[in-house]
């Protein structure tokens, strides 16, 4: 009965844990250099040009899922397919090279483990 209660508070506890979203990641970039943008995410697919010398730095992101396809339950041994989601990631730079928004264009918004948050602000917290 212990190992049942505990298992049940464990599970209640774990479920209140959250996950930032693609859009609280790529948030964190609002404010930092360009330069240190393109350390972190690499060379972009494409840099658009925007009006008064602003840009669009332009990233493809894969991501990936697993889901059950037969479970297994009555005996079998489970068959699993794995889905890839690609998303086109946008960071609009002013004419100051500073990040001053950001985008995830995707049907289904499912790019979020292919995310990169800013490390600095990962450190800040």
């Amino acid at each position: 009965m212990k190992n049942l209660l505990f298992g049940l508070v464990f599970w209640s506890l774990s479920s209140c844990v959250t996950t930032p979203s693609a859009e609280e990641k790529m948030s964190t970039w609002n404010g930092e250099k360009s330069d240190h943008l393109v350390a972190v995410w690499g060379t972009p697919s494409a840099i658009d040009p925007g009006p008064s010398g602003s840009k669009t730095y332009v990233y493809k992101v894969q991501d990936s899922r697993m889901r059950v396809v037969e479970s297994g339950l009555r005996g079998g041994t489970g068959r699993f397919e794995q889905d890839v989601v690609e998303c086109t990631v946008s960071f609009h730079v002013d004419a100051s090279d500073r990040v001053k928004s950001s985008a995830v264009d995707t049907a289904d918004r499912q790019c979020n483990n292919g995310i990169a948050a800013n490390p600095k602000d990962m450190l800040a917290h």
